[in-house]
């Protein structure tokens, strides 16, 4: 066995025996979950035990993961998701449910809906495991698959990094003069699938730090402060954790010891609290509009926020704001109790939904069809049913609640089985970019991580919508790198077959 081979090995030993730990963990809280289920069990701390204890498992295979080279697996990042939504947010939702909800009158109705929404989760999380396990449990490339080595995508990567921060900057001016958001559809589509090139900046900004020269690496973590900043501009704490999972990633593709891996999870975590309060309160000022700020308006509200006794500056308190602008811990933001119990009770009540019910839209591009129905409406239309008000903002369910409350547990395995099968095949697709013989993978890798590690999502417009759209831009840059990336590897090492 040559050294490349050895490596192999030892980086197939690290995966598989990293994934074998997700399954058993997922295995574990779905056992539990059955047993306290059959039982009954109105306390609260033996409820809330097995969520706490699935989330600490979810965190050890999520280092584990990304030590075994699944920096961009989306299985990995499923992991990650779904410890934080279903583990974290169960117990944080039962030791601080909303005030406004039956959960915080009656404690034997959140007992008996703690007891439904394990059972529910852990059952999905074990399908989607088992059903992504066949297609990449193993690394090992098939036979005949000749690689790309480290040194020269990653040379190939630092040569485009100048025209990625241009671009990146680029994005960047026209999101400012979009702000806060564009009214034609077609424009906005345009605007959010360009603005992608900036956690693509990012993330070559944590890979290529030592690599780069002074200027570009100087202008790089310019483009990142902006990026950062205007994330804030905007509110948007999916925008701030985004790029910073980018810039993070980026630095576990070079290292990824068990340090820096859990050094990159606390400062993405200290992030969120930090940039994530600040965002939830500025939602609360006076002055905030989501439609109408001007970025300037916007920059007086967060120097308020963040300088001023909040108390002069908020409005008044009305649907899903009072819980976040009220509450110091953020980490209620991942709670899915209330909104979880009330989809299970509306299937179990002869009301199911119909969210499902034009799936298809989804995998039509917009610029084939201007008139398309816009197929994250449903967000509205459910916070405006769930609050029994005018909707302020937009619900998104997980996607095991949404496929109950649409079509009870036969929706829960056809929709858990068919994300299993995705996340399977965009792991092994990352397996194989990983290991040099698909470099257009890396192009669909961060849309990938994001679709993966968000599971409080609407399933047509993630998981039918999104997923075809990350499979055509593969297909297509893979259709085109090839002559491109002939080209390039003669300059690093003449003659060179590539698999693509």
């Amino acid at each position: 066995m040559n050294y490349a081979e050895e490596q192999q090995a030892k980086a197939t030993a690290v995966w598989q025996r990293a994934f074998r730990f997700a399954l058993a963990n997922a295995t574990v809280f779905f056992l539990f979950s059955c047993v306290l289920f059959l039982l009954e069990t109105q306390s609260l701390l033996t409820l809330l035990s097995v969520p706490a204890l699935f989330f600490l498992g979810s965190s050890i295979s999520f280092v584990m993961l990304i030590r075994g080279g699944g920096v961009f697996a989306a299985f990995s990042w499923f992991t990650f998701s779904v410890g934080v939504y279903f583990g974290l947010g169960t117990v944080m939702g039962a030791l601080d449910p909303d005030p406004r909800t039956v959960h915080y009158l009656s404690s034997l109705v959140l007992s008996t809906d703690l007891t439904r929404m394990n059972l529910l989760n852990s059952s999905s999380v074990m399908l989607v495991s088992l059903a992504a396990r066949p297609l990449c449990y193993t690394p090992r490339l098939p036979d005949g698959y000749q690689t790309l080595g480290y040194y020269e995508l990653t040379e190939l990567l630092r040569k485009l990094f100048p025209l990625m921060t241009i671009f990146a900057l680029i994005a960047l001016v026209l999101q400012f003069i979009f702000f806060p958001i564009a009214e034609d559809l077609i424009v906005r589509t345009f605007l959010s699938s360009f603005y992608l090139v900036v956690p693509y900046c990012a993330l070559a900004l944590g890979l290529l730090w030592t690599r780069l020269a002074r200027f570009w690496a100087t202008l790089g973590a310019i483009v990142f402060l902006l990026a950062l900043s205007f994330a804030l501009l905007s509110t948007a704490k999916y925008s701030i954790v985004s790029i910073m999972i980018a810039l993070i990633a980026g630095r576990w593709i070079r290292q990824r010891t068990t340090r820096s891996v859990i050094t990159g999870v606390l400062v993405l975590a200290a992030t969120y609290f930090v940039l994530g309060s600040i965002a939830n309160r500025a939602r609360q000022h006076e002055k905030y509009d989501t439609g109408e700020s001007t970025p300037l308006t916007r920059f007086e509200v967060l120097v308020d926020t963040v300088l001023f006794d909040e108390g002069h500056y908020l409005k008044s308190m009305q649907g899903d704001s009072l819980r976040d602008a009220g509450t110091p811990n953020i980490l209620t933001r991942f709670s899915m109790t209330a909104i979880q119990s009330y989809l299970i009770d509306q299937y179990e009540s002869n009301n199911p939904g119909t969210s499902l019910d034009d799936f298809w839209v989804a995998a039509i591009p917009r610029v084939l069809w201007a008139d398309k129905p816009i197929i994250t409406r449903f967000g509205a239309e459910l916070h405006a049913e769930f609050w029994r008000q005018e909707a302020e903002s937009a619900l998104a369910p997980t996607y095991s609640a949404e496929a109950y409350w649409n079509y009870g547990p036969a929706g829960v395995v056809i929709v858990s089985v068919l994300l299993g099968l995705e996340i399977g095949w965009l792991t092994r697709r990352w397996q194989i970019a990983a290991s040099g013989s698909d470099p257009a993978y890396f192009l669909v890798a961060f849309p990938v991580v994001l679709m993966a590690v968000y599971v409080e999502t609407w399933i047509a417009a993630t998981y039918i919508g999104g997923f075809l759209t990350i499979l055509g831009v593969w297909f297509c840059t893979r259709f085109f790198l090839h002559s491109f990336l002939r080209a390039e590897l003669r300059s690093f090492s003449g003659q060179v077959t590539t698999h693509i």
